[in-house]
């Protein structure tokens, strides 16, 4: 939620225009050298793309072992540690 509303809030400033689509959003700030700062729309959508990744894989994982003896929060915990913990320097 917290991403998506960093993205609205973005599409709702003066410079609304340049956050029309994902593209003209990314080359804008690009162009303007802030795409990787706090709120922007760019590191918004990376850290929602890596959300989503890590969504994917776990749900793959949990299909894939089924019939394994594994708990549910072990496997979050495996695809955590493939997926996001490097980005987590605790």
């Amino acid at each position: 939620v917290d991403k998506f509303q960093n993205i609205e809030k973005l599409q709702q400033q003066d410079d609304s225009m340049n956050y029309v689509t994902v593209e003209s959003a990314i080359q804008y700030e690009k162009d303007q050298n802030i795409y990787m700062v706090n709120h922007n729309a760019t590191l918004s959508l990376l850290r929602l793309i890596r959300g989503l990744d890590f969504i994917r894989k776990f749900l793959e994982t949990f299909y894939d072992n089924i019939d394994s003896h594994k708990k549910t929060h072990e496997l979050a915990v495996q695809v955590y540690e493939q997926t996001l913990a490097f980005r987590h320097k605790w």
